[in-house]
This record gives C-alpha cells, structure tokens and sequence, in this order.
C-alpha cells in the first residue's frame, strides 16, 4: 500500500512539476514575444536589409563577413538601420556622426563597462594616472622596450608633439582599421536624432565604428589611405564624433594618450631602422572579435636602412 501510494504522490507531483515547466515557459515565451513587438515598433522608422525569418541578420553576416557587408548596408541606408540577430535580440546599427553624437556625449548603459555613480567614481579616480605630464616618463620605458626588441637603438623621441605627420599616419590607420569597430550601448533615457527620428529608453544601440569610418558622406573616397584627412585645417573641419577610435564623449578610452605616445615612439624608432612592406601573398584577413584582429597574423617585409639612409 505504502508503495503504491509514493508512487501515485510522485506521479501528482510530476505532473505538477511538468505543468508548472510549461506554464512558466509559455510566460516566458510571451514576454520574449511582447519584447520583440516592442522592440520591433520602437525601430519601425528605421528601415534596413531583409532579415531571416528565424536567424534575422546573423545568418547572412556570418557568410559574407560582418564588417564589409554592414559597410554595405550603411551605404543603402544613410544614418542607421535595425540589427538582428535572431528575432528576439535587436539593435539600431548607427554609423553618422550626429546619431553618434545624440547617443554617445550623454550618459548610458555600456554593456561590457560599469554604469551610472560607480562608473564615474572610477573613472574620477583613474583620470589623474593619465593626464600628460604623468604619461612622459614612460616615453623613456617605450624607447628602452622597442631598443630591446630591435637590439641596440638609442633614441630619445622627448618631443612626441612634433611628430605631426606619423601623428596623421596613425590616425588614418585607425580610421580605416579601428582597434574596437563596434561597441554596444542600452538608453538610460529616451533619445531624439537629429533627423527627428527616436528611440525609447532601453533600446539597445550598435555603434559601428568601421562603418563609420568608411561613411562617404563624411569621409571623401573613404577606401584610400589619406593621412593628410587629419592635417589641422582638414579636422578642425569636421563632426567630432566622425572619428572614434577611443571611442567618444564621457565614456571615451581614458588610456588613449598613453596608447597614442606608445604607438608614436615604437613606430618612429622602426621606421629610423627599417622600411616596412606587406607580404602580398599573405595580405591580413579581417576578423572581427571584441577587437578587429587579423585572421592570418600580418606578415610583412624588412628592408634594413642604411646609416646615411636619412629614413
């Protein structure tokens, strides 16, 4: 009898058990449901690329390579379009300055970084560790690794202020292969673009760097590698936010001074010894993962320079 009864009590309770699984996933099925509808509505007034009834846009990107095909996308949808991935995870793919601008010089919600009072706490307390005049000691310690790394040179490169076109060089670098090319950000607040299109609180933003960077409305034949873009009188000329590498506004990359004389030193020091080339049997293969990285490394050819070089 006891037996019998255990199982009949464990049989209820199955079914109890099986009946509450179903419920609570039907509920979250509806939830999940209302939010694509939500999300659906609030990018209506974005029209964008066809989406997969199942995958939405990821299937597609996947096959033709993310960055090129939404270089694509921008250039038949001026300022934004809807980003799917599945049905259920959507964002505003931006890529013109003055959506980057309404989005990125107020607050919000990053989502790979802190938010709101603790975020400014910390950033509060790290900003003095990179103000200028600290980052110059280090220009000596950047001589000394890049000396290890190439045996025996000896340069000072106290003044990195005057290295104006390797500044330009650099930058244009980083124009065409951004270290980050996409960031993410979720609304704190509701948001207006400058074409009166909007955006609810909790939409979720895409900032495609690369596509912005490659934006012909801004950037004139935006393919070809033009350091003199970022001569003083050709930026003092153009949208703040056309140019993000560190990103922009208040959550900008607190580092990227100390990056920059990095960059500028190691560079300036290579260049002094050897002339650069790329092997075009092995030209770099783009992939894009939390930072733009190439595939099949980056291969190049060293031609030494000669003393009396003046390279």
């Amino acid at each position: 009898m006891v037996p019998s009864f255990l199982s009949l009590r464990l049989s209820c309770l199955g079914l109890w058990a099986s009946g509450l699984i179903l419920v609570l996933g039907f509920l979250k099925l509806i939830r999940l449901l209302l939010r694509r509808q939500r999300l659906a509505k609030a990018m209506g007034n974005f029209p964008g690329p066809p989406t997969h009834w199942l995958f939405g846009h990821a299937l597609e990107i996947q096959q033709t390579g993310s960055l090129d095909k939404v270089v694509s996308w921008a250039h038949q949808f001026p300022y934004a379009h809807p980003l799917w991935f599945g049905q259920f995870i959507g964002f505003l793919n931006i890529y013109e300055p003055d959506y980057a601008k309404a989005v990125y010089s107020r607050g919000g919600r990053g989502l790979l970084v802190l938010e709101g009072p603790k975020w400014f706490q910390h950033r509060k307390l790290l900003t003095p560790g990179f103000h200028y005049d600290v980052l110059k000691p280090y220009v000596a310690l950047f001589a000394e690794s890049t000396r290890v790394m190439l045996d025996k040179w000896e340069e000072k490169a106290d003044d990195l202020g005057k290295m104006t076109y390797l500044t330009m060089c650099i930058k244009e670098s980083f124009r065409l292969y951004p270290p980050v090319p996409q960031v993410y950000r979720q609304l704190s607040k509701p948001v207006t673009f400058v074409d009166g299109r909007s955006l609810p609180a909790g939409s979720l933003i895409s900032m495609h760097i690369y596509a912005l960077h490659r934006n012909s409305a801004v950037w004139p034949d935006p393919e070809v590698f033009d350091p003199l873009r970022f001569s003083t009188e050709n930026a003092s000329k153009r949208h703040p936010f056309a140019f993000m590498p560190f990103s922009a506004g208040p959550r900008n990359c607190i580092g990227q001074q100390f990056a920059m004389s990095e960059m500028k030193v190691v560079t300036a020091m290579c260049l002094l010894h050897f002339e650069f080339s790329l092997d075009p049997s092995r030209l770099p293969i783009k992939m894009l993962q939390l930072v733009l990285r190439s595939k099949n490394g980056i291969h190049l050819h060293l031609k030494p320079l000669g003393p009396g070089s003046g390279k």
